[in-house]
């Protein structure tokens, strides 16, 4: 009897855990990550790209999706501020090579997203890009 307790209370004791595990992660978006004010990093899904900019990533549209993310109206539709999307844009623009062999990667499924990192320090901000 003692043993059927015992295996009851560890069954118990592992669904607790693993539904409560789901739950947070139904509920807390995983996409960005915020140290502090200082770093930001967020993690892109080919598909939200596809959503913000209305084109399909493909190897056909890989320089028309480049241009698209150009546009800081496209970053704020992901959710960042105007500043941060301004300066995401103009990273875009300025690393124009990088940026077409990132989102080459997304199009052929070599990477499954774009990491987009934002630091501040001493009241500036640089942005980085990659792939994860």
């Amino acid at each position: 009897m003692k043993n059927n307790k015992k295996a009851l209370l560890v069954i118990g004791i592992i669904l607790v855990v693993g539904l409560v595990s789901f739950a947070i992660k139904e509920l807390i978006p995983t996409k960005t990550i915020t140290f502090g004010t200082s770093r930001k990093i967020s993690s892109l899904s080919k598909t939200e790209l596809q959503e913000a900019t209305d084109i399909p990533l493909d190897v056909q549209n890989i320089e028309n999706m480049q241009q698209a993310l150009t546009q800081a109206n496209v970053w704020k539709k992901l959710g960042y501020t105007e500043t941060e999307a301004s300066k995401i844009a103009q990273r875009f623009k300025e690393s124009q090579k990088q940026a077409q062999g990132i989102l080459s990667e997304l199009a052929n499924k070599q990477a499954t997203s774009l990491k987009v990192i934002i630091i501040e320090k001493s009241q500036q901000m640089k942005v980085s890009i990659g792939t994860m």
